[in-house]
């Protein structure tokens, strides 16, 4: 008797501390919250009415194991104005994993709110702001030097705000490579200052970073909403972007499946667009292609989906090099949408490159609020006025449309009744004579 009281003795001493080395813990200060992140809990909560305001210079949290960050409705504003411009407040890296749900993290002066590498993952179920104009991203995601099976995810869900910039980079050990990168956006990044909300770093050349925008919103306020600047692969279903252009493109494979891209910046004649070093080129456009030889290129671009696509004064898609004579397009292809084009400009489409073998043919559907160049549509295609003024690009179904479509190549029919015979004459070949059945 006294051995099994000792063994369920021993027992309940393993679980009592077993569940005090993992269980919630209460935070009502940034300290406590500190030690907490890179202690054993796997869940550290704010305490009501526990909002926290915080001078955080040179401190990094370093997210240790599987978190939850729940901030219970509560506020943490972090103040950084005297940190170095390459500190985040939180660090997520290796197998760590960091669940941010349930308020707000505020972010003053120069620092990152979160930055995830080499492995780590970050879910935000919450709000992330960012309230200094120091073009600084809210979120900094590295991607990996080489392909060593380390996956680093970022998800923002339906619930999740960035009020700031989310930006994926390539490693520290090599800037151009950013392998084994997945972020998946569900929610919100608003970018409230002259910076690009979401982008891939131009330095990026290898590793094809992934970015999913479920039904996402994303918006800049004075730049583009995705920068698509470095390679990497834009998986877009639905959703809605806003900025100067909607969609800036350097380099990369776009895949666009419906949603609303609207640009409201500035027009710009495409003879006098420029690029400008380490920023975005304005165009305004709502999808802008402005390839450079600085950047991977291999451009990529796929829309589908019957998508919106508008700018208040310039083109719904412009296309056009940047100090190249060739275009880095590899291919294009529209397959519907509504596209159409701003107060400044008359065509939906400007495309300088409009010789290149990946502009011949690209167009198999859509409105557009002008007339498209007819190489541009696949064979076999006709463009038709509707009701609302827009060109449709459809397939001819009535004898007068093929007569009159110069894109098709087919050979005119005429067929003339002459009594009880009738003439059958096709351009190009023989006459023949047919007796009609009465």
């Amino acid at each position: 008797m006294k051995k099994k009281g000792l063994l369920v003795f021993a027992a309940t001493i393993m679980l009592a501390t077993t569940s005090s080395a993992y269980a919630t813990e209460e935070i009502d200060t940034w300290a406590n919250l500190k030690t907490c992140l890179e202690g054993n809990e796997t869940e550290c909560v704010l305490k009501a009415g526990a909002s926290i305001t915080e001078e955080v210079t040179n401190v990094n949290v370093a997210i240790n194991g599987t978190k939850t960050l729940d901030l219970n409705g509560e506020t943490i504003t972090l103040n950084a104005t005297a940190g170095p411009t390459d500190t985040s407040r939180f660090h997520v890296e290796e197998d760590d994993n960091l669940t941010i749900t349930n308020g707000t993290i505020i972010k003053q002066g120069e620092s990152t709110i979160v930055t995830v590498e080499k492995g780590g993952s970050l879910t935000v179920d919450a709000t992330l702001t960012t309230q200094s104009n120091d073009n600084i991203n809210s979120i900094g995601i590295w991607g990996s030097a080489t392909d060593d099976g380390k996956k680093t995810n970022v998800t923002i869900t339906k619930n999740g705000v960035v009020n700031g910039g989310v930006g994926v980079a390539g490693s520290r050990d090599n800037s151009e490579a950013a392998y084994g990168v997945t972020v998946t956006i569900k929610g919100k990044i608003a970018q409230p200052y002259a910076s690009a909300a979401l982008t891939i770093n131009g330095r990026v050349k290898e590793g094809n970073p992934i970015i999913n925008l479920e039904n996402a919103t994303v918006s800049s306020n004075g730049n583009e909403a995705i920068y698509a600047a470095g390679y990497g692969t834009w998986n877009i279903t639905g959703g809605s972007f806003k900025g100067s252009e909607a969609i800036g493109v350097k380099s990369g494979i776009i895949n666009i499946n419906g949603g609303t891209f609207e640009a409201n910046g500035n027009y710009v004649e495409p003879g006098s667009v420029t690029e400008e070093s380490g920023k975005t080129t304005a165009t305004g456009a709502a999808i802008s292609i402005t390839t450079n030889e600085t950047y991977q290129g291999n451009v990529e671009i796929t829309i589908k989906g019957n998508p919106t696509i508008k700018s208040k004064e310039g083109y719904a898609l412009y296309e056009g090099p940047t100090g190249i004579e060739e275009t880095a397009v590899n291919s294009i292809a529209i397959e519907n949408g509504t596209f159409t084009a701003g107060t400044s400009v008359e065509g939906a489409l400007s495309i300088t490159s409009s010789e290149d073998e990946a502009f011949q043919h690209f167009i198999s559907g859509g409105e557009f609020s002008s007339i498209v160049n007819s190489k541009f549509l696949s064979k076999g295609l006709v463009q038709e006025k509707g009701k609302d003024g827009n060109i449709i690009v459809k397939k001819p179904t009535t004898k007068t449309e093929k007569e009159n479509n110069p894109a098709t190549g087919d050979n005119l029919l005429t067929y003339v009744v002459m009594g009880t015979f009738a003439i059958v004459s096709v351009l190009g070949t023989t006459i023949c004579l047919r007796k009609v059945n009465e």
